[in-house]
């Protein structure tokens, strides 16, 4: 073996019944069967395989199926990963660009079984719900429900606008406010009363 670290246990209780055995670096060739035994005799033998273990490349450009968790129909594009190699206990990270929430897991991790620990995750479009004008003076002049689009907003003629004339969809798929409502102006007489 490369490097391993024996000794038995730390604690004095343990002293003899434990024994410990940790492989760091090892090659097939160090396959074998190990036996350790205790200070009273006691012996106990493993046999270890060294076995190199890969999974295969993460290809993230032509996975566009991802997660369920996404409205059917939504808007995706592939996850942008950061991938530390193939071999076992490796892992790849993945983020999406600006505008798109991450469907999937965002980690994953090369097993023992040779295969990665998930799905490459996709990224789907940002959106915020449709509104809906509740206010029969209220009209919505301009909607665009995807990350960084703008809602905006108009009152009819003798109505003021209360709150934001406009909204805007941010990253966590919520509008940026309440939708204003529209108040009835006063409108004063310009006429005057003669006496």
């Amino acid at each position: 073996m490369h490097s391993s670290v024996v000794g038995w246990a730390i604690a004095p209780e343990e002293r003899d019944s434990k024994y410990r055995l940790s492989v760091y670096y090892s090659k097939p060739q160090d396959s074998g069967v190990f036996t350790c035994s205790t200070p009273r005799g006691i012996t106990n033998s493993i046999s270890v395989k060294v076995v190199a273990v890969h999974c295969e490349p993460l290809d993230v450009s032509e996975n566009n199926s991802g997660s369920t968790s996404a409205p059917p129909g939504a808007a995706r594009v592939p996850s942008i990963a950061r991938i530390e190699g193939h071999r076992l206990g490796q892992t790849a990270h993945f983020h999406c660009p600006l505008g798109y929430a991450i469907d999937g897991p965002v980690n994953l991790t090369c097993r023992a079984s040779g295969r990665w620990s998930g799905r490459p995750p996709t990224c789907v479009a940002i959106r915020c719900p449709e509104l809906m004008s509740e206010d029969a003076h209220l009209t919505i002049v301009e909607q665009n429900i995807t990350y960084g689009g703008r809602a905006v907003f108009r009152c009819s003629w003798g109505y003021q606008l209360t709150g934001p004339p406009g909204l805007e969809c941010e990253g966590t798929g919520q509008w940026s406010g309440e939708a204003p409502s529209c108040k009835r102006e006063c409108l004063m007489s310009n006429s005057l009363t003669e006496t």
